[in-house]
């Protein structure tokens, strides 16, 4: 939903800012692809950020900014070239002010989307939450089913929804990995992945993998791979602060 609203949001500033430039066909078209590519690159840049949150949140967010300038650059030299082509303008009459057009709107459009993004996963993991409860009701067999937490091994996000594995049996429920970790606090579970939770009392064995990654065996039998953004977490509930 996040990205939906805020590329529909972006799509118009973007035409709107397009009208002043060029005819109002010529604008839509432009920046139609413009918010299809930035709606596109947007799911890699989350992966970027993820790959990234080891670093300061000073340098975080540096970091993150010009890779979305990167990205918008490549972007509307890509659409230029289809734009002027459209037109039958000949690119190798184009000047490079023609090329790079529309290059500075497009990155301040990254960056901001940057911010949010931080700030929506990863400063609000920080805020304390005042009491967790013991179950989370999932659906099973057309159901409604209390399972205790305790029994929950690790959570998965899968798109609108959650994979909730625990006893042997994967229960589905709809609700993003945010917001359960959000309503659920962190007495129980540990983030290794930007999309997965572990349940701390379930983790039998840590194993590195390199690069800041780590392999988790559970209780179960099952095992769930870190990123190098949560090497922190992993060491301080399960290596003591070390490697």
């Amino acid at each position: 939903m996040f990205q939906g609203i805020f590329w529909a949001v972006a799509g118009a500033a973007l035409f709107i800012s397009g009208l002043t430039q060029m005819p109002a066909e010529q604008a839509l078209v432009r920046n139609l692809f413009l918010l299809l590519a930035g709606f596109m690159t947007s799911f890699f840049l989350a992966m970027a950020i993820d790959e990234l949150r080891w670093l300061t949140m000073l340098r975080l967010r540096v970091a993150s900014y010009g890779l979305a300038y990167v990205v918008a650059l490549f972007c509307v030299v890509v659409i230029n070239a289809i734009s002027f082509t459209l037109r039958g303008v000949d690119l190798s009459n184009m000047n490079f002010g023609q090329w790079v057009s529309g290059a500075m709107n497009l990155g301040l459009v990254y960056a901001f989307w940057s911010e949010l993004f931080i700030q929506q996963i990863y400063l609000s993991d920080a805020k304390p939450e005042s009491k967790t409860p013991e179950n989370i009701v999932v659906e099973h067999r057309g159901t409604l089913v209390p399972l205790k937490l305790a029994e929950v091994e690790s959570i998965a996000a899968a798109g609108d929804y959650v994979e909730i594995n625990a006893n042997d049996r994967t229960f589905l429920k709809r609700q993003t990995l945010h917001s359960l970790a959000s309503s659920h606090g962190d007495s129980l579970f540990v983030r290794v992945h930007r999309s997965a939770l572990v349940n701390r009392h379930h983790v039998q064995s840590v194993s590195p993998l390199g690069k800041g990654r780590y392999l988790l065996r559970l209780s179960g039998g099952s095992d769930v791979t870190s990123s190098r953004g949560y090497r922190d977490a992993i060491r301080d509930h399960f290596l003591g602060g070390r490697d």
